[in-house]
């Protein structure tokens, strides 16, 4: 497994285009018998924990995906269907494993195979690039529009924030959680809603 710390070369290891990089010697000490070798970013994407390595470390967190505001002085009772995208994202999970070849006899899809990759990514521990949670109770098909019916009635001047938990891999969203929560406070909710990953 592949923790995650970036690749900081010494003055005497030649730094390669590529983000990891491992050193063959036979005596450390003899700075001509070391050779400094990198791994491709779409092999380092197939091991574990090497995603974290070429995407970024997994993040999860709560997205604000509508804010319904009473500027009125008498309660209102608010009732609508708001969009959610639930799912994984397949168009960048495709970009994962985009130089791989698969067998078309082989079980997996690319994308099938790549969800299933970034999945067991989320649940390694944040030493290794994770976030520690069980994906396993979702159902990652790959993410549809949906609409969900909310109805609450609102005091006047007052607000509520609808949030949607996302996970992802540095800066890309993957997957999209069904569940939504709603607050009275504009902050982003602190808990997760996904179960921890068994060690």
């Amino acid at each position: 497994m592949l923790k995650y710390t970036p690749c900081i070369p010494t003055s005497e290891m030649p730094a390669s285009e590529w983000s990891v990089e491992f050193c063959h010697a036979l005596d450390l000490s003899i700075k001509k018998q070391t050779a400094v070798c990198s791994v491709h970013p779409d092999v380092l994407n197939f091991l574990p924990g090497g995603l974290s390595v070429t995407k970024g470390p997994a993040t999860g967190m709560w997205e604000n995906i509508k804010t319904i505001t009473n500027d009125s002085n008498t309660p209102v009772t608010w009732q609508k269907k708001i969009t959610k995208r639930v799912g994984y994202n397949k168009e960048k999970m495709t970009q994962m494993t985009h130089n791989w070849k698969i067998a078309a006899s082989a079980s997996f899809e690319s994308g099938a195979l790549s969800a299933l990759i970034a999945k067991i990514q989320l649940s390694f521990s944040i030493e290794y690039g994770g976030s520690r949670v069980n994906t396993e109770n979702e159902s990652w098909n790959e993410a549809t529009e949906e609409e969900e019916l909310l109805s609450f009635e609102l005091k006047p001047k007052e607000s509520v924030y609808v949030w949607q938990y996302k996970l992802g891999l540095g800066q890309e969203p993957l997957l999209f959680c069904h569940d939504l929560k709603i607050t009275n406070e504009p902050n982003r909710p602190t808990e997760v809603p996904l179960p921890p990953a068994q060690p």
